[in-house]
């Protein structure tokens, strides 16, 4: 029963309290993110989701093109650096809450396997390919087990798990582990999976 119904309710509960509740603050961020960067505060980009279905994930940016050469990251669309904001965006997650509206329009979940560029999931294993028999999370078993410092094999194998034996109880779980692992900054790289070959999964 959970899994048909109790967990979409859940999303639209939680997304829809964390929306009004933190609506000043995610003003306040979008505002003062879009002076930082002189233009759009928000990142869009396709990501796959339930199904294999793609759609565009929204976050708040955290890094813009460069032509420095120093203290840069070579991306597959250019050279990006942080903004002034964009480091500690990413190292409190700030950046992923307006991903809340992906979970309310039923493109996301409040927990699953996190969402992936169509070039992951070139890459994958055959097994791999059941992270999609559910809707994508903004975090999940992998994120409290380490987060980006994991191998993707071993974040796949988490994600996995969690597709075949989630429960109402295991949610909860893991929301209250993400927020103790967000506070201790737990696994957290600055620089996320830059170290991936494509280098552009935020």
């Amino acid at each position: 029963m959970y899994k048909k119904y109790f967990k979409r309710i859940l999303d639209i509960t939680v997304s829809i309290t964390f929306i009004i509740a933190l609506s000043p603050f995610i003003f306040l961020i979008g505002i003062t993110n879009a002076i930082v960067i002189k233009g759009n505060p928000f990142f869009f980009q396709e990501r796959v989701g339930k199904g294999l279905k793609v759609y565009k994930i929204i976050k708040f940016r955290t890094m813009i093109p460069t032509s420095k050469k120093v203290n840069c990251e070579t991306w597959s669309h250019g050279d990006v650096e942080f903004t002034a904001i964009g480091e500690l965006l990413r190292r409190w997650s700030i950046d992923e809450l307006p991903t809340l509206w992906n979970v309310l329009l039923g493109q996301m979940s409040l927990i699953g396997p996190r969402p992936l560029l169509e070039s992951h999931v070139l890459e994958y294993r055959q097994c791999d390919y059941a992270r999609h028999n559910i809707r994508p999370g903004i975090t999940g078993l992998a994120q409290i087990n380490g987060r980006n410092s994991l191998t993707w094999e071993k974040r796949y194998d988490y994600d996995l798990s969690y597709v075949s034996t989630y429960s109402f109880k295991m949610d909860i779980f893991i929301i209250l582990k993400t927020i103790a692992v967000v506070l201790g900054q737990d696994g957290h790289n600055p620089n996320g999976d830059l170290k991936r070959a494509d280098k552009n999964a935020l």
